[in-house]
């Protein structure tokens, strides 16, 4: 492994050498699995039916395309995209009956009202207002709000296994001080007021690694200025990730806005977990490309 080329808090752009600094980089290219390479290869009728039909596609694409352009205004194609929004699966395997049964009954009523909202008024002797952005099976979430049940967590995740997860665990610990939204985060932070959050955790959002679905990823300028917009001046911002990518994607966009600062002052700061952060199993699994990495922003 190469050393880091310099340890202090580099400056700005320059910042994040992730690719020197990080630890345990993976090989992340992609493999043929053996049941793919075992199969039949596609010889003769096969591999000729395949060339006719990539032919004929090409064929019926060269006859639509010139006709989609009489249709449709020369305007309308340059116009941006819509909002953003959240892509993945919301469900996947089946939801056991008894966190099914939480979805009925305990998320009505820890659920963050719809529409515009006051924070404080959910819990009115909360000392503060803590958000975590995808909070996956709600262990970290879990076991924050137990060590602080005098600050008030919103948590947003769309993914509904992940949400009746949680449940169970805010069940199990009779946790009071946790309010939940079942949907996509930006939603959640559209109805916040203007600095009415203390704290923020991003921890291992989806990565989108693919260079064309990098569209795709939570930490776009405009969730930046969100983020600016809902936290208190001094508020914090923590983002994990293990992808280096990602890592450096994250810094520049942050730093790029002028509203938060980098708190690293060495590399360890990065690359060791806060002394408050909760491992879970997800972050075990290692599925990035490096080990975990850890930036601390503070809103200015």
């Amino acid at each position: 492994m190469r050393e880091a080329r310099r340890e202090t808090h580099p400056s700005v752009f320059a910042a994040a050498p992730f690719y020197l600094t990080t630890k345990d980089t993976k090989d992340t290219k992609f493999r043929v699995s053996k049941d793919q390479r075992d199969r039949p290869g596609r010889k003769g009728f096969e591999r000729e039916a395949l060339k006719k039909g990539r032919n004929f596609s090409n064929l019926l694409v060269s006859f639509l395309v010139p006709l989609v352009s009489l249709v449709v205004k020369p305007s309308s194609m340059s116009e941006p995209h819509g909002p953003i929004r959240s892509y993945g699966r919301i469900k996947a395997r089946p939801i056991k009956p008894r966190q099914a049964g939480l979805l009925d009954t305990l998320l009505p009523r820890i659920a963050i009202p719809e529409g515009p909202f006051d924070p404080r008024a959910l819990k009115p002797d909360a000392t503060e207002v803590w958000l975590e952005i995808g909070f996956g099976g709600g262990e970290h979430l879990a076991e924050q709000a137990a060590r602080r049940p005098d600050v008030l967590f919103l948590a947003a995740e769309p993914f509904l296994n992940g949400v009746a997860s949680a449940l169970r665990h805010i069940d199990a610990r009779r946790l009071e001080n946790v309010r939940v939204h079942a949907g996509d985060a930006r939603d959640l932070l559209t109805a916040l007021p203007e600095a009415s959050l203390d704290r923020v955790f991003i921890l291992f959002p989806d990565p989108w690694p693919k260079a064309r679905h990098h569209k795709r990823r939570l930490i776009q300028a405009e969730a930046v200025a969100d983020l600016a917009r809902v936290l208190k001046s001094g508020g914090a911002l923590r983002f994990a990730t293990d992808w280096k990518d990602y890592a450096a994607w994250t810094l520049e966009r942050v730093l790029r806005s002028g509203l938060f600062a980098w708190r690293a002052e060495q590399a360890d700061d990065w690359r060791l977990a806060p002394a408050d952060h909760v491992t879970t199993r997800y972050e075990v699994k290692g599925l990035g490309d490096c080990a975990p990495l850890f930036l601390e922003f503070v809103r200015i």
